[in-house]
């Protein structure tokens, strides 16, 4: 159990963040290719589905519908995988040992239908909730119950419950993949977390922003490809730039759990990679 002396600590924004981008650069291409390989996959797949026309009968619907499934579950799935290697990945990078991409290949695979359930499992806890809500917001408005207000406050927490939650479960993938924490994942993240959520916010919002710009210069780049005939050339543009985003944010991560281990459990960054030697 945390102490109050524990919170006392400052979570690191600054070396965080710069940790997740010189991590990251300092072996672009693994991290690159561990990151850009899911979202190939997710592409080629989205290519070979083909997409119904518009339904005419509820059994249509079900048959539009699942394109877009087929597309979730490999996105859910690459993703999945994605994200327990360059976490693994980054710890090694952190303590200078040379990458070994057949142990994270190994380690990741060991731990993968872990980390789909777990996945799963925070986005449920964060989607239900907000389902609700929604429906609830429908209802008020057909009926002709109480106007705006109701809909900004209800609109408001609902947004802010999310946020939070999102913020507690951010380390369940380095819980699993680096000690093992199996389906006690989201209580072993729920308990790392406790006490700096709304700093982990803060960490991810000032990534995002930092990735979003990243994002629009690559988003230049490809519509300036686009503009002189090269979609498909755009088209690898952008796969690029989301993989790089999503290879930051997912060593960001990794170093958020390592700090949050270090300040509730005084173990470093070596110690928590020796795990997987």
């Amino acid at each position: 159990m945390s102490s109050y002396a524990d919170t006392q600590q400052p979570l690191g924004l600054g070396s965080i963040v710069g940790d997740a981008f010189s991590i990251f650069f300092h072996r672009f291409g693994l991290m690159f290719v561990l990151s850009i390989i899911p979202a190939l996959i997710v592409f080629v797949v989205a290519l070979l589905v083909p997409v119904k026309a518009a339904p005419q009968t509820p059994g249509d619907l079900m048959a539009l519908a699942e394109p877009f499934l087929v597309v979730w579950i490999t996105q859910l799935f690459a993703s999945s995988l994605c994200n327990s290697l360059i976490v693994l990945a980054a710890f090694d990078t952190k303590i200078g040992r040379p990458g070994r991409l057949g142990v994270y290949i190994k380690w990741a695979l060991a731990n993968l239908v872990t980390v789909i359930l777990m996945s799963l499992a925070v986005f449920i806890v964060m989607a239900v909730p907000i389902i609700v809500v929604g429906g609830l917001i429908f209802a008020i408005a057909a009926s002709g119950g109480p106007p705006g207000i109701l809909f900004f406050i209800l609109g408001v927490g609902a947004v802010v419950y999310m946020i939070y939650f999102w913020s507690a479960f951010t380390p369940v993938v380095p819980a699993i993949v680096i000690e093992g924490a199996g389906f006690g994942a989201m209580g072993r993240a729920w308990g790392l977390t406790r006490g700096y959520r709304w700093r982990i916010v803060g960490v991810m919002l000032v990534l995002f922003i930092v990735v979003a710009l990243i994002g629009s210069v690559g988003s230049l780049v490809g519509g300036l490809f686009a503009a002189i005939g090269g979609e498909w050339l755009s088209a690898l543009v952008s796969l690029a730039i989301n993989a790089v985003a999503g290879g930051i944010l997912a060593v960001g991560l990794a170093m958020i759990y390592a700090r949050l281990r270090a300040i509730k459990e005084g173990l470093d960054v070596q110690s928590l990679a020796d795990v997987f030697q």
